[in-house]
């Protein structure tokens, strides 16, 4: 055997459907997402050198970005794209060239990918500044601790309170590299803290992001539609308590598009459809546009109007999103969701660093925003 494959890696996903020589064909592991999505993680671990073939199958719809996929070769900790000329997305394959050297074993994944261990990474950065503290924010379904982070000023009594939510969709991993993003702007010290007492839960789905679920519509519902009189999902419970009880004037649920395509290949604010809401967003969505220090594509006429597409109604009975149940409290003034792409935006390329440059820029964005008259 000239190559192996496997998923015994951290969020790994996916089945071998066939290998032959140096041809290795995958089929994605949906469990229990009620349609074809699109996520995978898995590993190769090569036993000679030479050109290698991965396609999927079946081959019809997105199985990969338009930057093709991301590997590491360092255990999932730091990532790379391919190289253009080495995938064929359109098609769902790509090949990758193992020259002999000590990096056999390699991990693919639809993006670059962002679990508990880069959060740690982060964390363990920042240990030591007395503006952020670790908590438990539930127990999942699993038993498994969900992280709550909080970011405050010490004896300071800032006039907004912010919660930042990310991976409602497990899958949709760049998001929690812009949340991190926002909060790196947070404890740089700039201005935000003296403005906002921050909450974070980057993990909404924890089990899902562990286990390397898809996430997405999972049966009976996602945690993205769990915002209902009796939701399903400790998590969510949670997160509408805490809503319930600290009243964060400022709610900011941060998730990814569909996997490819010109729509979905943009930074994008997503409308919900309540007017004042949609006036405070559009304003912050205007700070962050023409914000001098931004380095990344972001455009306000990219806003994907309520009702739009995918976009439509919904109530409280079948579930809301997180944002759109939280417009209907009185004290909340800003509530975005931003979906931010798996690859690209147009001819530009994300990557780690944009993503968190993007957060970076929403943090300052957040800042013009609460200085205005309207926030007040």
């Amino acid at each position: 055997m000239t190559v192996q494959f496997d998923t015994d890696v951290p969020a790994g996903c996916g089945f071998p459907a066939g290998t032959s020589g140096h041809e290795i064909r995958v089929r994605k592991d949906c469990r229990d997402t009620r349609k074809d999505w699109f996520y995978w993680c898995f590993r190769l671990t090569f036993d000679e050198p030479g050109e290698y073939t991965v396609s999927f199958v079946p081959s019809e719809g997105c199985s990969m970005t338009e930057r093709g996929p991301a590997f590491s070769l360092d255990g999932g900790m730091s990532w790379s794209w391919l190289p253009p000329g080495q995938y064929e997305w359109e098609k769902s394959t790509f090949r990758y060239f193992y020259d002999g050297g000590p990096s056999s074993s390699v991990i693919f994944c639809t993006s670059m990918q962002y679990l508990p261990a880069h959060l740690n990474r982060f964390l363990d950065g920042s240990n030591g500044d007395l503006c952020l503290r670790t908590e438990e924010l539930c127990r999942t379904r699993k038993g498994r601790s969900a992280t709550l982070l909080r970011l405050k000023t010490p004896g300071a009594a800032p006039p907004h309170r912010l919660l930042l939510t990310s991976r409602h969709h497990c899958c949709e991993m760049t998001a929690t590299y812009v949340l991190e993003g926002i909060l790196r702007e947070a404890l740089d010290k700039d201005g935000l803290l003296d403005r906002f007492k921050i909450a974070a839960v980057p993990f909404v789905d924890t089990d899902g992001v562990i286990d390397g679920d898809q996430g997405k519509e999972r049966t009976p519902h996602d945690h993205g539609r769990d915002y209902r009189p009796q939701p399903v999902y400790p998590e969510t419970a949670a997160i509408m308590k805490l809503i319930e009880t600290e009243r964060p004037d400022c709610v900011v649920d941060l998730h990814c598009p569909y996997v490819c395509g010109k729509e979905d290949s943009r930074v994008f604010l997503v409308g919900t459809g309540v007017e004042r809401i949609e006036k405070a967003n559009l304003r912050f969505s205007r700070c962050l546009e023409a914000d001098p220090q931004r380095d990344v594509p972001y455009f306000t006429e990219h806003e994907l109007p309520f009702g739009a597409p995918w976009n439509k109604g919904t109530t409280l009975e079948t579930g809301m999103t997180l944002t759109r149940w939280a417009s209907e409290f009185s004290f909340v003034r800003l509530a975005p969701t931003f979906e931010i792409p798996y690859a690209n935006s147009g001819g530009f390329t994300f990557g780690v660093d944009s993503w968190r440059s993007l957060g970076r820029a929403m943090g300052r964005a957040l800042l013009k925003w609460a200085v205005g008259p309207e926030s007040s």
